[in-house]
């Protein structure tokens, strides 16, 4: 079939499948198609004593939330920002963030998100491309930006600490980082004290959907970080999909924990979400194992993301551990599936720990849309069965609004159900390009405004969509193309495998061949051999994709946003192997 009819055919099967489940046909705006400063300020009127916040006991309500970032919006105002201009985030998880976050939109700014942990050589990317007037930083990170300020045109630099905002009385453990002594920032401002003299009424700045919101950078896994505007209605579009299909429809105020950091796409698309929904934030600044349960059991926490290995983790601990905590109230653990695959087991054990609480992948998505382009809550009838049976992590229906295509990499034409082939995508959210990255656009953009994600896939007869790992990543076997993603799946289902990780290495004869790191269950420490992994292999894949070498672990390496540092691992690859 051509494009025009399979978009109509995906359309009907999504319509079929979304009633035959009870799932709305349309998207959910609770206060209208509205820019997504509106929705704090509407809940700030609905539920103004509630909490929005709860950060380690202290309780910032809807109203306070609206009031400080009104502040914050009037102070950049104040200091001749407005349209057009932009406001770096250089911060880790705390109350601060969010209050920058809305204040800059309200301001009519554009906002950078910036990963706290990038120092001068990977911020010089992000200040080259916008040259923001004002960045908002740690103070443990001032330092960073001594050397900056004057390069990039810096005009104002902010400086924030975490005792702003811890109470008196923690109501969590604190972390170590919170104790450390307040440094000298010479030449910046103290966020907070400068935000105060500021009006807390609404800034008289009119906010309209098609306005520049964001510029947001890619993880970098393939090569330079590259900034993705995103426009107020992208923001609303993905956060009603949120509300829509992601089970936030619930009782205003109820409490989703965050620790995921902020600056990251998934982490800064929940702290919008609970926004648009009216929710209570139950953030931390970093995760610490003891703290979650304890945050869960405490706030009441019904919602949650983590990788599927924090879930593998959990259904592992002593009954006597889980007995100090109640997670009864968890009814969503979403996750996406890193390192352990998500199965019937994993599912069946949680739910016996939380009394009735759903596991499930999350959704599909990337920087350029948001991240939320599919539906995957509500189709825990079939995910597993098919996900098994395609050999890929099941992602579901497309969003409504949103369109996904497969395509042949070389050619960049509809290729036939279960086919592998590149996912192209194109949402009301896509950044229309990348930020002074001409070449980049011209591989990555398709003429029909599709996005080429560089993400492989495959749809099946129903119409439901999968995902078989990076094109970026691929292995070239004699020639073959080999996903590692597609090995670790496989792999994932060996008994003695709790999370594995799966590069290419050079190889004098076959080019590359695939190396598979290990980490074992528990139970199977020690006990396991390189030759018995590599026989169970041969019998479940083509022997082109079978590891050549095997690599036991105890952890792996990760990137800021949970992902496996793979070109760390493909650098041991070689060093094991000598090569």
């Amino acid at each position: 079939m051509d494009e025009k009819q399979y978009f109509q055919w995906i359309a009907e099967k999504q319509k079929e499948h979304m009633a035959k489940r009870g799932l709305s046909p349309e998207l959910l705006y609770p206060y209208g198609k509205a820019p997504i400063t509106e929705y704090l300020s509407k809940w700030a009127q609905a539920i103004p004593d509630k909490p929005a916040i709860i950060y380690y006991g202290t309780r910032i309500t809807f109203r306070q939330l609206e009031e400080l970032s009104n502040q914050f919006a009037n102070y950049l105002i104040a200091s001749g920002l407005g349209k057009g201009d932009f406001v770096g985030i250089h911060l880790y998880n705390c109350p601060q963030y969010i209050i920058a976050h809305f204040g800059g939109l309200k301001a009519g700014c554009t906002i950078i998100p910036l990963d706290p942990l990038w120092k001068e050589m990977e911020l010089e990317a992000p200040l080259g491309d916008a040259r923001p007037r004002i960045v908002v930083t740690q103070d443990v990170n001032y330092p960073i930006f001594a050397g900056l300020r004057e390069r990039f045109g810096i005009e104002k630099i902010l400086t924030t600490g975490f005792r702003d905002f811890l109470p008196e009385k923690p109501e969590l453990p604190l972390l170590d980082i919170f104790q450390q002594p307040k440094p000298e920032c010479p030449g910046a401002l103290d966020m907070m004290p400068a935000i105060r003299g500021q009006s807390t009424d609404p800034p008289q700045v009119e906010i309209r959907l098609e306005d520049m919101a964001s510029l947001d950078y890619t993880g970098g896994t393939t090569g330079p970080s590259k900034g993705c505007f995103h426009t107020h209605l992208g923001i609303t579009y993905t956060r009603s999909c949120m509300y829509t299909y992601f089970g936030l429809n619930v009782t205003p105020g109820s409490a989703v924990m965050i620790f995921v950091p902020l600056f990251h796409t998934a982490g800064r698309g929940q702290m919008e979400a609970m926004i648009f929904s009216g929710l209570c934030t139950v953030l931390l600044t970093r995760f610490d194992f003891a703290t979650f349960l304890m945050a869960i059991d405490r706030y009441k926490v019904f919602m949650v993301w983590g990788p599927s290995d924090l879930w593998d983790t959990i259904t592992k601990l002593p009954e006597t551990e889980l007995k100090k905590f109640d997670l009864t109230s968890l009814r969503n653990a979403t996750c996406t599936q890193y390192n352990v695959l998500l199965n019937r087991g994993l599912r069946e054990k949680l739910a016996q720990i939380t009394n009735g609480g759903m596991l499930y992948d999350i959704t599909y998505g990337l920087t350029e849309t948001l991240s939320m382009n599919t539906i995957t809550l509500g189709f825990q009838d079939v995910d597993l069965q098919k996900q098994e049976e395609a050999g890929g992590v099941f992602i579901g229906l497309p969003m409504p609004e949103t369109q996904i295509k497969i395509v042949d990499p070389a050619t960049k034409q509809l290729v036939p159900p279960r086919t592998v082939g590149e996912l192209a995508i194109k949402d009301p959210a896509l950044s229309p390009e990348y930020f002074n990255r001409p070449e980049e656009n011209a591989a990555c953009y398709l003429p029909d405004g599709f996005l080429i994600t560089g993400d492989l896939g495959m749809y099946d007869e129903d119409g439901f969509f999968y995902y078989t790992g990076r094109s970026k990543e691929v292995i070239k076997v004699s020639g073959l193309t080999v996903s590692p993603r597609e090995i670790e799946l496989i792999m994932g289902y060996h008994p003695a495998v709790k999370s594995v990780a799966v590069v290419g290495a050079p190889d004098p004869k076959y080019g590359e061949i695939p190396v598979a790191f290990i980490i074992p269950r528990p139970e199977y420490r020690d006990k396991l051999t390189q030759d018995e992994i590599i026989a169970w292999c041969r019998e479940k894949m083509s022997s082109y994709k079978v590891p050549r070498r095997v690599y036991f672990r105890e952890t792996f390496p990760f990137l800021l946003g949970l992902k496996v540092d793979r070109q760390g691992l493909k650098k041991e690859a070689r060093e094991l192997a000598g090569t």
